[in-house]
């Protein structure tokens, strides 16, 4: 259940129980979270996240998603989040190399999670900028939390997941029209 970009699977590892429970999980601390996170996006460091690695991905997670969430608005970025940005960028240093299949390949310096940190960054600033920023979305279920990214052509998606948002929402709009059609019904004729 990964998104198009990894900024959209950084800011939703903190979410609310989408189905109205008053509760909220927080998958960035797990191991197993952080593991399959790097496994899925190509990236290597060490797990679990040291405690100051930690700390810089639970900021990069809040200002990530004001910075997307602006974006979605048709608002621009703060001046601070733009330069905590550059300076996550500068510390992941980069080499070009020349891949298994020949081709120009971009690999890290060192491979860390301020690889990682800088990977999440690039992502968010390339769904922000030149008219994707449209396609930025928050879940339609009222009790959802999640950000997501708009493939479909005519952007019409409204769920985080159809399966689990998009049902939930889909059952409770059934069961209100249901409760709404229900009338006396009259005695049957003789």
């Amino acid at each position: 259940m990964w998104n198009a970009f990894p900024c959209f699977d950084l800011v939703d590892t903190l979410f609310t129980e989408h189905t109205g429970k008053p509760l909220a999980y927080d998958r960035l601390g797990m191991p197993g979270w952080q593991e399959a996170f790097l496994k899925h996006w190509g990236w290597r460091a060490p797990v679990p996240a040291p405690a100051g690695a930690l700390a810089q991905l639970t900021e990069l997670r809040g200002r990530v998603r004001r910075f997307l969430e602006r974006a979605a608005a048709g608002g621009g970025a703060a001046r601070t989040e733009l330069a905590h940005f550059r300076r996550l960028l500068e510390a992941a240093p980069f080499v070009y190399t020349i891949g298994a299949t020949g081709n120009l390949e971009v690999a890290p310096a060192r491979e860390d999670w301020g690889w990682a940190l800088a990977g999440v960054v690039s992502s968010a600033v390339r769904v922000a900028t030149g008219g994707a920023a449209r396609r930025i979305k928050e879940c339609a279920n009222p009790d959802c939390s999640w950000l997501f990214y708009d493939e479909t052509l005519n952007l019409s998606r409204r769920w985080c997941q159809v399966n689990y948002c998009g049902n939930l929402l889909k059952v409770r709009e059934h069961r209100a029209r249901m409760k709404g059609e229900r009338r006396p019904r009259r005695p049957p004729l003789e």
